[in-house]
C-alpha cells in the first residue's frame, strides 16, 4: 500500500504505487457481443478473470455504496464518471458558505486536501512530474465505478456506486501522512462506506492506525494496495512492512491487496506477506484517464503538453494500485447484497470465494492472502446468504451468565442458522425480554460472518428474564437469565446450592443441577457444608434438574434398603456386586461394614449393574496407601495412578478417611495425578 520516503525537510510522505505505460485507445481491439456495451470492455481482461460478467447477471451495482478515493485527484467531468461522483447534499455549491458546518466550504463533490479547496481534480503542481501520474486517481475510480453498459468507454465493477474524490497527493504521487489522516476523517464523517488507498509508505503512524481501527468499528471497509516493492528486493512485507496495508502491525483494520497476472501468479513486482488478505489482477489495466477536452492544462516548469490529456481512455497500467480498486469494487457489490455485513464479514465472504493463486519464485501462494478474488463466487455466496432461510431448529440463544447480580450486564449471543446449519450473515435479529424492566441493547443487531448477533442484557430487579430472539418476526430461540441480589460467591460449574428446602444441588458442566439424594451421599464427597450457598428458589429454577449425584466411587459401598446385596460404586454409574464377606475384607479391610451406606430405591435409577467384584482387583475409585513407602494411589481400570503431592490429593476432593492401607499396591503404573481433574472431582459423570 503505502511507501514512506523522507523529504529533505523531514516531512513524512507517501507515494502511490504504479508501473504504467500509457497507450491511448481510439478503437477497441476486441468487442464482446455480450453485455456490457462499453466499447473497451473487451480489453478489460481482468473483468472476465474475476467473473464480473457472471456476477452482473445477478447484481450490477450498489447505489448505497460511497467509495472514497484518496489519491492524486479524480476527473469530475469524465464521460464515464461524471454520473458516479458523490454529491454532498447538505452543501450548496458556490455560495462560499460552509452550509453543513463540517469545516469545509462548498465541498459539494469532495475536497482537495493538498490545496485546501473544493476542487479535488488532478492538478499538475510539481515541476518535473511525470504527466501520466495525473491519471492515477481517475483510473482507480473508473475501475471501481465507471458506468457500465452505457455504450461509453469501459465498465467499472460496480455500475451504481458513487465515488467520493479526495485529493491527498501531488502530481508527482507524493503526499504527507497528516493530509491522508485528515482526508480519512472526512471520508468517515461524510458517510463513505469503503475507502480505497492505492499508496504506500515506510513510516508507521499510530494516529493513522487508530483512525483505521475507528473506521472499521464504524462499518467502513478500508482497502489498501500492497506495494510494488518486489521489484527492488523489498517485497516481503513480513521483513519490510509498509503502511497502511500493515497498519497496526499486520493490517488487521484494512483489506490488503496483492497483484496477480493473467496466469493467476504473483505479479513480478507485487509485495507479499502476512499483511495481504487477498489478491487481484494488477497487470496491463485499461481504464479511465484524466483528460482535458478544453486543452488548457497549466504548465509548471514545462514538460506538459495539451495532447497528454486529450484521450479519456487508455492503458496499459500495472501495479497493486489497480488491484486494490478491483477488490474495492468487488466489496461494494457484495455489500449491496449484504448491507448489514461488517467490514470483516465482507472480507470473509471475498476470502472464502477466492480462487487459488500460484507464487512466483520463492514466494508461496499462502503469502498472497486467501487467493485471487472471484467476484462471481462471492456474489453467489452473498446471495445464498440472503436466500438462506433461518431455522429455529438449528439456531440458538446463549446467555454468558445464566445467573447474575441485579444491575450486572451479561452478554447474549443469538446464533442464526439455516436448516443445514449454515451460518446466516447480515440478518437482522431482534431480542426482547418478557419483563418490561429489563434493558436489552441494542434491540436489533445484525449477524456477523459467523451468523452471530450479540446483545447486552441488564436487569434492575430480581427475578427471571425470559428472552425471545426473532428474525423477520419468526422465533429463532429462547433463553433465560436469573438475576438476584449480590451473591456471596460467583455461581458456576461446581457450585453447591440450596434453596428453601434441605436438598443440596451441584451445578454440573452441562448447566444442570444434580441433587444429593441424602446426607450420606453428600458427605462421601464433602466433609462439611461450608461451601453450600443458600439462594432464592428462583435461582435454582434457572438451572434445569439433571438427576441425582452419586456416592464417591471406590470409597464407599452401597446397599439398597430393599435388597440384601452390597455393591461397590465405580465411575460412569456402575454398581459392582461384592459377592461375599471374604471379598469385602480383601478389598476394604476388616472394617468394611463401616463403609456401607443404605440408600433409597431412587438411588439406583441413575446406575447400571456391572461385573461382580473380584477379591484380586480393587474397583475403580479406590484409594490405596502402600504400607511400605506411604505413597498413595488411585486405582483406575486396574492401574495405579500416584498422587504426586498432598495438594493434588486434596484438589480432587479426596479425604483422608477415603484412604485404605494395603501391605503393597501391586498394580501397573498409570499416569500420575498432579492437579485437579474434573472427572475425578465431580459427583456427576
Amino acid at each position: 500500500m503505502t511507501n514512506h520516503d523522507s523529504k529533505p525537510n523531514g516531512e513524512r510522505v507517501i507515494r502511490f504505487v504504479v508501473i504504467a505505460a500509457i497507450v491511448m485507445l481510439s478503437t477497441p481491439l476486441r468487442v464482446f457481443a455480450l453485455t456490457p456495451s462499453d466499447p473497451f470492455f473487451g480489453q478489460q481482461w481482468y473483468l472476465e478473470k474475476i467473473g464480473a460478467p457472471a456476477a452482473w447477471d445477478a447484481v450490477v451495482g450498489n447505489p448505497a455504496s460511497v467509495v472514497a478515493v484518496l489519491d492524486v485527484g479524480v476527473d469530475l467531468d469524465h464521460p464515464d464518471l461524471s454520473g458516479a461522483i458523490w454529491t454532498n447534499s447538505d452543501e450548496i455549491a458556490g455560495n462560499g458558505i460552509d452550509d453543513d458546518r463540517n469545516g469545509y466550504v462548498d465541498d459539494v463533490h469532495g475536497w482537495d486536501f493538498v490545496d485546501g479547496d473544493a476542487d479535488p481534480s488532478p492538478e499538475y503542481d510539481i515541476a518535473g512530474s511525470n504527466p501520466r501520474d495525473l491519471h492515477h486517481g481517475t483510473l482507480v475510480a473508473g475501475i471501481i465505478a465507471a458506468r457500465g453498459n452505457n455504450g461509453e468507454g469501459v465498465a467499472g465493477i460496480d455500475w451504481l456506486a458513487r465515488i467520493m474524490p479526495l485529493r491527498v497527493l501531488h502530481s508527482d504521487g507524493a503526499g504527507d501522512v497528516e493530509t491522508v489522516v485528515a482526508a480519512t476523517r472526512y471520508a468517515i464523517a461524510q458517510g463513505a462506506t469503503i475507502i480505497n488507498l492505492s499508496f504506500v509508505g515506510e513510516d508507521r503512524s499510530t494516529e493513522f492506525d487508530d483512525l483505521l481501527a475507528e473506521a472499521e468499528s464504524k462499518g467502513v471497509l478500508v482497502v489498501a494496495a500492497g506495494g510494488n516493492e518486489d521489484r527492488t528486493g523489498k517485497g516481503d512485507l513480513n521483513q519490510f512492512p509498509v503502511y497502511p496495508i500493515c497498519a497496526g502491525g499486520s493490517g488487521q483494520s484494512v483489506l490488503g491487496v496483492a497483484a496477480t497476472n493473467r496466469s493467476d501468479e504473483k505479479a513480478t513486482f507485487s509485495s507479499y506477506g502476512r499483511c495481504v488478505d487477498i489478491a487481484a489482477p494488477g497487470e496491463r489495466i485499461v481504464g479511465t484517464l484524466f483528460h482535458d477536452p478544453s486543452q488548457t492544462i497549466i504548465r509548471v516548469g514545462g514538460g506538459v503538453t495539451a495532447a497528454t490529456f486529450s484521450a479519456p481512455y487508455g492503458g496499459f497500467f500495472s501495479g497493486t494500485s489497480f488491484a486494490a480498486p478491483i477488490v474495492a469494487g468487488a466489496a461494494s457489490l457484495v455489500r449491496g447484497i449484504l448491507p448489514s455485513a461488517s467490514p470483516r464479514d465482507v472480507v470473509q465472504v471475498l476470502a472464502a470465494a477466492a480462487d487459488p493463486v500460484r507464487g512466483n519464485g520463492s514466494v508461496t501462494a499462502d503469502q498472497l492472502g486467501a487467493g485471487r478474488v472471484n467476484l462471481a463466487a462471492a456474489v453467489a455466496a452473498a446471495r445464498a446468504q440472503v436466500a438462506a432461510v433461518p431455522a429455529a431448529s438449528a439456531s440458538r440463544v446463549t446467555v454468558s451468565s445464566p445467573l447474575a447480580s441485579v444491575g450486572e450486564t451479561v452478554a447474549v449471543r443469538v446464533e442464526v442458522r439455516s436448516a443445514s446449519a449454515l451460518p446466516i450473515i447480515g440478518r437482522e435479529v431482534s431480542l426482547r425480554s418478557g419483563r418490561a424492566s429489563d434493558v436489552v441493547a441494542p434491540e436489533r443487531a445484525s449477524t456477523d460472518s459467523a451468523g452471530v448477533a450479540t446483545f447486552q442484557l441488564r436487569a434492575t430487579e430480581e427475578g427471571i428474564a425470559e428472552l425471545r430472539a426473532e428474525v423477520g418476526g419468526e422465533l429463532m430461540g429462547t433463553g433465560r437469565a436469573v438475576f438476584a441480589r449480590a451473591l456471596s460467591a460467583p455461581i458456576g460449574v461446581g457450585s453447591l446450592l440450596r434453596g428453601s428446602a434441605a436438598t443440596v444441588y451441584l451445578i454440573a458442566s452441562d448447566g444442570k443441577r444434580y441433587a444429593f439424594p441424602d446426607a450420606q451421599t453428600f458427605r462421601s464427597w464433602y466433609p462439611d457444608d461450608v461451601g453450600v450457598q443458600r439462594v432464592p428458589d428462583a435461582i435454582l429454577a434457572a438451572f434445569p434438574l439433571g438427576g441425582l449425584a452419586h456416592i464417591r466411587p471406590g470409597t464407599f459401598l452401597v446397599k439398597i434398603q430393599t435388597d440384601p446385596k452390597t455393591y461397590a460404586v465405580e465411575y460412569g454409574g456402575v454398581l459392582r456386586w461384592v459377592p461375599d464377606e471374604a471379598t469385602a475384607i480383601a478389598l476394604y479391610g476388616t472394617a468394611w461394614a463401616a463403609r456401607v451406606v443404605d440408600v433409597p430405591d431412587a438411588f439406583f435409577t441413575n446406575y447400571r449393574i456391572g461385573a461382580t467384584v473380584s477379591a484380586s482387583a480393587h474397583p475403580t475409585g479406590a484409594i490405596l496407601e502402600d504400607a511400605r513407602d506411604g505413597e498413595r494411589y488411585l486405582i483406575v481400570s486396574g492401574q495405579r495412578r500416584r498422587f504426586t503431592s498432598t495438594l493434588a490429593f486434596l484438589k480432587n476432593g479426596f479425604q483422608w478417611r477415603d484412604v485404605l492401607r494395603a501391605p503393597a499396591v501391586a498394580y501397573p503404573d498409570g499416569a500420575p495425578i498432579a492437579d485437579r481433574e474434573v472427572t475425578l472431582a465431580s459427583p456427576v459423570q
